[in-house]
């Protein structure tokens, strides 16, 4: 044991202490200690190539004082028997190439950890039948496909030049051929002969490249077992969602591979991906995947296509590679889970049940301003303050969006005040002017009709002014004589506004209410001015005007 510790490297840093309501869930053991121990030891059991990728998530993870990191080595991973391998409160361990499912499946039945991604459902995920089965489980929307075995003499398939039948199903060119296993990343799109024939290949991104096309390959492959969907138009844009337990969630969209092949990179080098919005059905399928899969760091791929989202991919272990923001929320989400699982308050995902989703208002993607991510899925509830707020003092702030409105500066905004009216001197001015009587409504432009209700209005305060006590003032809820006094002021400023003239002040009145014979008893009022040519606007017609167009 002491040999295999001595190849063990070691990492010790500390974590602000991150209490929380917030329920999570996993699958895995959970400790039932009944206090949080000084310093929680993590273990980082992955392939040596994948622990790289870890260090920023870590660091976040330890940056306060109370979780100490330890890193399994590989050798130790691949060749030392699991009693040999340090006991650790929680467990950090996904698949790659290479590594051993089965043995640390035995690890975790031996020493309980708590784990953030359950293990055994780690083999689901490298079938991607087994993956769509699920996702059908639990409701979540597939493209339409078929699955065939070409090695394993099954009968059904009827292959034409335009569509492909699987036991009586029928999937349309084109059509996307996938490979059964999850880590063959080689997928063909084959296309009709309407549109030129040929075939696109998918792989793995070498250099700026994604995709290829092959104008004379037709012919589907026959060395083993495929999935075939039909292919599902994005306008060019896939979404990456990650999640960080059933209630986080951060998505991105990328350039689709099925475009041009061409990868865009930004100045550094890499992919070009801009974040997104998740819809609420979108985030309850979020939540759906990291329950049903029992994975709390997760990656699934959505595409967007006829007014619907459909998952055609769940990853397993993933996270985003460049937003500091993205893992300042995912660490304090995995510090909080651990805490509670390791203190025995409850689960980790008590309440995180597969429910209907809440359909409010869809909240920011990627945390709140507590640092601490906001409740996708149901009410926020406020961050904690303390040392969670300490913490984000400290860093420096990053921009996630800026919205802007923006307006043409030719001419000023166009504005409107609306006012229903009982005051008789303005009822009877009204009817002067053809309302009523027959009459729905008239426009009052004229100098003379605006300076007429302008003399009327001002009438009208005076006499209100006058009815009050020394010192006192009216409320602008207040009313005089049947006309709401506060926006009776208003009105008096709008045709207090200048000379009357032009088109930039009118009256409109409209009858709400008349008694027998036509005599107004109530009118709406509105008052519309504005849309005044700027000094922007009149330079730019001055100019129009000396280099007319011939």
């Amino acid at each position: 044991a002491d040999s295999a510790h001595s190849r063990l490297g070691q990492v010790a840093a500390a974590a602000a202490a991150m209490p929380s309501d917030d329920p999570a869930s996993t699958p895995s053991p959970v400790a039932t200690a009944t206090r949080v121990p000084a310093a929680i030891t993590v273990g980082v059991c992955v392939m040596r190539k994948k622990c790289e990728k870890l260090r920023p998530l870590l660091a976040e993870m330890t940056s306060g004082g109370d979780m100490t990191v330890v890193v399994f080595e590989q050798q130790s991973i691949l060749e030392d028997a699991v009693s040999d391998w340090p006991v650790v409160d929680v467990l950090v361990a996904f698949y790659s190439k290479g590594f051993p499912l089965a043995k640390v499946g035995e690890y975790v039945r031996l020493r309980e950890p708590f784990c953030f991604n359950a293990i055994g459902p780690m083999s689901e995920l490298l079938d991607r039948r087994a993956i769509y089965s699920r996702l059908q489980q639990i409701g979540v929307a597939v493209p339409k496909h078929v699955v065939y075995d070409h090695l394993g003499g099954g009968e059904g398939l009827v292959l034409r030049e335009d569509y492909l039948e699987v036991s009586g199903v029928r999937i349309n060119k084109p059509f996307v051929e996938k490979p059964a296993s999850a880590e063959d990343h080689n997928i063909h799109i084959y296309y009709p002969p309407s549109v030129g024939g040929g075939s696109k290949r998918l792989f793995r991104k070498v250099g700026d490249c994604s995709s290829a096309f092959y104008p004379d390959v037709s012919e589907i492959r026959r060395d083993g077992a495929y999935i075939y969907e039909e292919f599902l138009p994005t306008e060019g844009a896939d979404l990456k969602v990650y999640t960080v337990g059933p209630k986080y969630a951060y998505a991105e969209a990328r350039k689709s591979p099925t475009l041009d092949g061409r990868v865009v990179r930004d100045p550094s080098g890499k992919e070009v991906r801009f974040p997104v919005l998740l819809t609420a059905h979108e985030k309850d399928v979020a939540r759906r995947i990291s329950l049903a899969f029992g994975q709390m760091v997760n990656g699934f791929d959505i595409l967007r296509a006829h007014g619907a989202s459909y998952v055609c991919d769940v990853n397993g272990w993933s996270f985003v590679k460049s937003s500091s923001a993205y893992y300042q929320d995912a660490a304090a989400v995995l510090r909080r889970m651990a805490r509670r699982a390791i203190s025995g308050e409850d689960s980790p995902f008590l309440g995180a049940h597969m429910g209907p989703p809440h359909m409010g208002s869809p909240p920011s993607l990627g945390g709140s301003g507590d640092r601490l991510p906001a409740n996708l899925f149901s009410r926020t509830e406020p961050a904690e303050q303390g040392c969670a707020r300490a913490a984000a003092a400290t860093r420096p702030p990053e921009l996630r969006a800026l919205v802007a409105v923006v307006r043409h500066g030719d001419r000023t905004p166009k504005q409107k005040l609306k006012m229903r009216v009982r005051n008789a001197k303005l009822l009877r001015c009204f009817e002067a002017h053809g309302v009523g009587r027959g009459c729905a409504e008239a426009k009052l432009k004229t100098p003379v009709q605006l300076q007429e209700v302008l003399d009327l209005v001002e009438e009208l305060l005076a006499e209100s002014d006058a009815k009050l006590a020394p010192g006192s003032e009216n409320s602008s809820e207040s009313e005089a004589d049947g006309v709401p006094l506060g926006k009776l002021r208003q009105l008096q400023l709008v045709l207090r506004r200048g000379p009357f003239g032009g088109l930039n002040r009118k009256l409109q009145v409209k009858t709400v209410r008349a008694a027998e014979g036509g005599r107004l008893e109530e009118a709406l009022l509105v008052a519309k001015w504005g849309g005044e040519l700027t000094e922007a606007g009149r330079a730019q017609a001055e100019r129009l005007w000396r280099s007319p167009r011939g």
